[in-house]
């Protein structure tokens, strides 16, 4: 039986859009970005005017050609302050959107889930971190859960088991199988 673990990641999520994001970032980051294509992420830096480094995060390119930014919570002012402020300088501008997409680790699984951008996943122990769209209330969880149930009534129970276990989790990393998520 296949064993997956998941681990919510609290990260700070940013688009940055506009005339040429990845160029934008490429001029304010240690990682030349000019090269990055859709689907890809990467690591880099954030630097301040004097070549200070003020955030480590992940860039990743979308097929609209915005860039996604993941990083630590700590670098909520260097990313919403300093460059959303001299983003326009650019023609670019710098968003939160934390609220709109979830940051998971997974352990035992290679390929990103659809629906989901695969990460550059050089930070820690997981086999891949992924970013999925959309914050997770409960209503939509429950549909998307509707939608992969061999019994789509089931997906309101599953998901209040699922609840259950992360509250239990208190924020640690769990292991579960198919078998242990039904008990």
């Amino acid at each position: 039986m296949d064993t997956i673990t998941w681990s919510r990641l609290e990260r700070l999520v940013a688009r940055v859009a506009g005339d040429d994001p990845a160029a934008f970032l490429d001029a304010t980051t240690t990682q030349d970005l000019t090269g990055l294509t859709a689907g890809r992420s990467v690591l880099t830096c954030m630097l301040d005017e004097k070549g200070h480094v003020q955030a480590e995060l992940r860039a990743t390119m979308l097929d609209d050609g915005t860039v996604l930014i993941d990083a630590e919570q700590a670098a909520r002012e260097a990313l919403t302050g300093w460059l959303a402020k001299i983003a326009p300088l650019s023609g670019c501008e710098v968003s939160d959107e934390s609220d709109l997409w979830t940051v998971t680790a997974l352990f035992g699984v290679h390929e990103a889930p659809t629906g989901a951008v695969a990460l550059a996943s050089d930070w820690g122990p997981s086999d891949l971190d992924v970013l999925h769209e959309g914050a997770t209330d409960d209503a939509h969880a429950i549909e998307r859960l509707r939608r992969h149930l061999h019994e789509p009534s089931r997906a309101s129970d599953l998901w209040q088991r699922l609840l259950r276990l992360a509250r239990d989790a208190a924020g640690r990393a769990q292991e579960f199988s198919r078998l242990s998520l039904l008990m």
